[in-house]
């Protein structure tokens, strides 16, 4: 795994410009703020950089399906379950929970507790909004 993300085309022009100038691999890295391994990767062959083969086993779900999961879950309380059969889609109901945990922008949270409203709480509340439903925005 890389600890730094990939060169950019412009690192990768740097590096190639400076070498042509003469100056060492120290002096690159350096200069460009990148270590002297990728210095020398690049100066050996700058055709073959970043072109590993990604091997694996192929995901079930494409990159729309895992949009589609995270937008069907987000802000509700449903089931891994019921979002698979709402998107008729031909997974485990884990996989779909994988996708959920994978998803960076889906916190589970608790929900908070609240107690019930009684019929008197309900009554209330009707009041209350029969009393103000006349009033304008600018009710200060």
């Amino acid at each position: 795994m890389p600890k730094r993300t990939k060169l950019t085309e412009f690192e990768k022009g740097q590096i190639l410009a400076f070498a042509s100038v003469g100056k060492t691999h120290s002096e690159i890295s350096t200069l460009v703020n990148r270590s002297r391994k990728v210095i020398s990767t690049i100066l050996k062959d700058a055709s073959s950089y970043g072109t590993a083969k990604h091997t694996g086993r192929p995901s079930n779900l494409s990159v729309r399906d895992k949009r589609a999961i995270s937008r069907s879950a987000s802000n509700t309380t449903k089931s891994c379950t019921s979002i698979r059969n709402e998107l008729n889609l031909p997974v485990s109901r884990w996989i779909v929970n994988r996708a959920l945990t994978n998803d960076q922008n889906i916190v589970r949270s608790k929900m908070a507790k609240c107690s019930r409203l009684d019929k008197s709480h309900k009554v209330a509340r009707l009041e209350y909004a029969r009393k103000y439903m006349t009033w304008s925005e600018e009710w200060t």
